[in-house]
């Protein structure tokens, strides 16, 4: 087999091929190079480097007692820049950064004449000028001239960085995996994502900046650092870091700094970088339709290197949490949305139960009737503003399918206009419910009930106030009953002076009735200068006050306790009535709603606590949350009350405080 060789080969055959370590070898001049001419080395050396020239591994040879440096074409990128200044070098002025750890595996294969061989070996090499985290797989084995002693070392081996990195990456993925297990709010989420980000890829800040849409000013969110490294402002401008990097970010382009200050050619704010002791930056850019809406942050307090594993590790496992939070988010509107469902439902059938209770009629036919006239007035509404994803609803259609009710009428309807008012949610059930008393009143004994009869609706805005009119006419003179005192005036009354704080009048004549009503489109931003409405003291008697923002439901608990012997101190349906009436007065005992307008009662009830007065809620959530959850002390009721249980409720509660 071997005859096949060329038969054209000499001292310096172990030199030839095409190889550019071979014709560097052959070119250099090495007359006055410790190691002296090719032609002079000892065969030991000339076989051990003919075989290194000729292998497709990397492969080296550590000559002499320097351990210089000879390599064939894979071995030479391995130096990096040093490279070709390495070839015939001290290995120890090759490799300063690393030569704590090399040398004494040389040693070893010295002393001991046997080979070493090391597996995914940590080298922390500064080939570039930043410091690099770098694994190797190699073998050091020595090489023996004719009398048997070791005169250099054989290495051949290859770097493991990639496999490594990938490994720790996997294995951060899982970690984070498990981890995610736990958190159930995003705080804890994006912690845990940071700390191992952190941890994993080996920096002393990771941070998420958020930006508004199009906007210069960054808030950091979130954000993870090592100990003794100060943290970033929570507000930032992206020209803080200087216009080259907020440019790159806001085009979508990774901003990779292994030393900022080998970047002096850019535009960089040094000094903000420094005293932020951020040396090695890296910031990984999300963009929204083409804007710039947050800025994944890692960095360092000295400078490193960046490698794509560890962009693509940050990246994968934000992109993971990010998938978590969502999760997260999906479960908090899952469960935001049973509790709405439940609030509401709770809160309309308490509505239902007010009206049923207060409904009056001299037979069941006519109960029966009414109450299935209210109840589809409430079905109405109900079924508008899902319709409308309970957002604001149109008081023109709220009038319109109210009156359509009354279908064999509407010609005698001579005008309905007005602007576009959308009104809140909170209001269109109660402005059903006025609309439903008056139509109903007018087709007993009104406008729709008289052949000569004409109805009018008009309404306008007046300083963010509803000014609504309702007209009726007819041309025969007759004792009309169209503004009583039952269950239906009353109510009106109620609604629009408790629900929507607001004032009605009511004129009625021989040929017409007509009810203004006013009241503020917003409520919150306009409270009526108005004397609370509080009962007189009384010797030897309890007295009850009622903050509830619906009518119907506030009557219904009125007429409660009323009926239990109780005197009412006031009757209240918002948070800014009820304060003002407790400034001047002391109840006996306290019935809250837990919700007056969107306005939490817990500051109501901390007032009347703190003077002894006992407080008992009533809510329309079933599962409490927030502050109100906090007090285990507290009495409360889930809508809709029952009656005995209310009587239960307040007995107990009196009775505590006569102890």
């Amino acid at each position: 087999m071997l005859r096949r060789q060329a038969a054209n080969h000499g001292k310096l055959s172990f030199l030839s091929g095409d190889g550019e370590m071979a014709r560097r070898i052959r070119e250099m001049d090495w007359k006055n190079h410790p190691l002296g001419v090719p032609e002079n080395w000892p065969a030991s050396l000339r076989s051990a480097l003919g075989i290194a020239l000729n292998s497709a591994y990397p492969t080296a040879i550590y000559w002499g007692n320097e351990l210089r440096l000879l390599y064939n074409d894979a071995w030479a990128p391995i130096p990096g820049p040093r490279h070709p200044a390495s070839l015939g070098a001290p290995a120890k002025d090759v490799w300063p950064d690393i030569w704590d750890v090399i040398e004494p595996q040389f040693h070893k294969v010295i002393e001991t004449g046997s080979g070493v061989s090391m597996a995914d070996q940590f080298l922390p090499m500064t080939r570039y000028g930043v410091p690099e985290e770098t694994y190797w797989t190699y073998n050091l084995t020595p090489i023996r001239n004719d009398d048997g002693l070791i005169v250099g070392i054989f290495n051949s081996g290859h770097e493991t960085t990639t496999n490594i990195l990938i490994q720790r990456k996997d294995k951060a993925i899982l970690k984070l995996n498990d981890a995610l297990r736990n958190c159930t709010d995003l705080e804890l989420t994006y912690r845990t994502a940071l700390d191992l980000i952190g941890t994993t890829v080996g920096i002393d800040r990771a941070a998420i900046i958020n930006l508004d849409s199009g906007e210069e000013t960054a808030s950091i969110t979130q954000e993870w650092c090592t100990e003794g490294q100060d943290r970033l402002n929570v507000e930032q401008n992206l020209s803080d870091w200087g216009d080259w990097i907020a440019s790159e970010m806001r085009n979508g382009h990774i901003v990779k700094l292994d030393d900022i200050h080998h970047h002096n050619d850019k535009k960089i704010h040094f000094e903000f970088l420094d005293q932020n002791g951020i040396a090695a930056l890296l910031a990984i850019p999300k963009r929204t339709n083409g804007v710039l809406t947050s800025v994944i942050l890692l960095s360092k307090q000295a400078p490193r290197d960046w490698n794509e594993i560890d962009i693509s590790t940050a990246e994968e496992l934000l992109e993971r949490t990010e998938h978590w939070i969502e999760r997260i988010r999906n479960t908090e509107r899952e469960h935001i949305m049973m509790r709405e469902i439940d609030h509401r439902a709770r809160n309309a059938l308490a509505v239902a139960q007010s009206v049923a209770r207060l409904t009056r009629a001299s037979t069941i036919e006519d109960y029966k009737q009414k109450i299935e006239s209210r109840f589809a007035a409430l079905g109405r509404a109900h079924k508008l503003l899902a319709t409308e994803h309970w957002q604001r609803v149109s008081l023109k259609t709220l009038i319109e399918q109210e009156l359509d009710i009354f279908a064999a009428e509407n010609s005698k309807i001579a005008a309905l206009e007005g602007p576009n008012i959308q009104l809140r949610p909170e209001f269109a059930q109660t402005t059903e419910l006025v609309i439903h008393e008056l139509a109903t009143n007018a087709s007993k004994h009104g406008a729709l009930s008289d052949p000569s009869g004409e109805l009018k609706i008009s309404w306008a805005i007046s300083e963010d106030r509803l000014n609504f009119e309702w007209v009726e006419t007819w041309k025969t003179k007759k004792q009309s009953d169209a503004k009583g005192n039952g269950f239906g005036s009353i109510l009106l009354d109620r609604i629009v002076s408790n629900q929507l704080q607001g004032e009605i009048n009511q004129t009625v004549h021989e040929t017409g009735f007509t009810c203004r009503i006013e009241f503020p489109l917003n409520p919150q931003a306009e409270r009526r200068d108005q004397e609370t409405r509080q009962a007189p003291a009384a010797p030897d008697t309890i007295r009850i006050l009622i903050a509830e923002d619906e009518a119907i439901v506030a009557m219904d608990i009125e007429s409660m306790m009323t009926s239990m012997n109780y005197d009412i101190f006031g009757c209240f349906g918002t948070f800014e009535e009820t304060m003002k009436a407790i400034e001047t007065g002391t109840p006996d005992l306290a019935l809250l709603d837990a919700n007056l307008h969107g306005e939490s009662s817990i500051p109501i009830a901390e007032n009347l606590i703190a003077r002894g007065v006992p407080v008992i809620f009533a809510t329309g959530y079933s599962e409490l949350t927030g502050k109100l959850a906090e007090y285990s002390d507290l009495t409360i009721l889930t809508k809709p009350v029952d009656e005995g249980k209310l009587a239960r409720a307040i007995e107990a509660k009196l009775s505590a405080i006569r102890q």
